[in-house]
């Protein structure tokens, strides 16, 4: 009797579909990252001891700093944007026909170091580096009122960023933009 009621109702509905594989993205891990306070504290310091001499007093407001990703990793990287850091008896230090003056600060494994400082027009972060638009002087035969792009690539043995091209713009320059945003000024 309970054969010809299960052969009335219908079949048995299938059995569910097996789960979705897992995706096995690989994920390069970096070692403990720094807070940002402690970050903050680095480039502030470091900030003064470079600039003191000739500011007196440097400020490096909270606004300066910009999480960016350029070693390819998880955790972030930091721009200092020297631009809307203030100095006392020079105001327009960080600033010129270079662009504006920014750091950029590594800090996994250790405590933050800076990994370069240029006066630069814009940057554009790569997953294993970052361009920069530069004074027309980083290229061979470059002049200053014309851009020089530089591809700068992350070196994972070194934890060093090194130049691997460099491009002459004579007459105009593409809008180096981050997430829709200009956000080197």
């Amino acid at each position: 009797m309970l054969l010809a009621f299960q052969n009335a109702a219908g079949a048995m509905p299938p059995p569910p579909p097996p789960p979705p594989r897992a995706l096995n993205y690989e994920i390069r891990m970096e070692g403990a990252r720094e807070p940002l306070t402690s970050v903050k504290a680095a480039v502030r310091a470091e900030v003064a001891r470079l600039y003191r001499r000739e500011c007196g007093s440097v400020s490096v407001p909270d606004r300066a700093f910009v999480p960016i990703e350029i070693t390819g990793a998880n955790n972030p990287e930091y721009a200092v944007l020297l631009g809307r850091a203030t100095c006392e008896r020079w105001p327009q230090l960080w600033e010129g026909t270079g662009g504006a003056m920014v750091q950029f600060w590594y800090a996994s494994d250790g405590p933050p170091r800076m990994l370069m400082e240029r006066m630069i027009r814009g940057f554009t972060p790569k997953p294993n580096g970052i361009d920069l638009l530069q004074h027309g002087t980083f290229c061979p035969g470059g002049a200053g009122p014309n851009v020089c792009l530089v591809a700068y690539r992350w070196h994972e043995k070194d934890r060093a960023l090194y130049p691997v091209k460099r491009t002459f713009i004579t007459k105009g320059w593409p809008a180096m933009k981050w997430q829709d945003q200009q956000i080197w000024r």
